[in-house]
């Protein structure tokens, strides 16, 4: 994107929340891949970071939907923008509905929304 769409922290936002959908797909083998990498041959460490590298340059694209099409082409800019835009006002949205209640209340509604 040229000169960039200033949306820093909601990228940061969707991918640690699709690298932490990728954590928890145990269909990944992470876990297990991190272990060898740390317990392995030279062999295995390798064959092990490999397919790390693998799994987080290509298949994290499917738990990020706001960014990649369901074949894992990167989405075009105009579509991401929208995106954010979409983002920020449903943020803002569930951000305006905790005014009316109080600290307690508010912090409840926002860890339920998150899940």
């Amino acid at each position: 994107m040229e000169n960039g769409d200033k949306n820093c922290a909601l990228y940061s936002l969707n991918f640690l929340d699709g690298i932490g959908k990728l954590l928890e797909d145990p269909e990944q083998h992470i876990y297990t891949l991190a272990q060898q990498i740390d317990t392995g041959s030279e062999e295995v460490k390798t064959e092990a970071s490999n397919a790390l590298i693998q799994i987080f340059k290509e298949d994290l694209k499917k738990y990020l939907p706001q960014y990649y099409d369901d074949t894992g082409n990167l989405k075009s800019a105009e579509a991401i923008k929208e995106y954010h835009l979409k983002q920020r006002w449903d943020m803002g949205s569930r951000f305006i509905k905790t005014l009316d209640k109080t600290p307690l209340e508010a912090q409840e509604d926002q860890s339920c929304s998150a899940m």
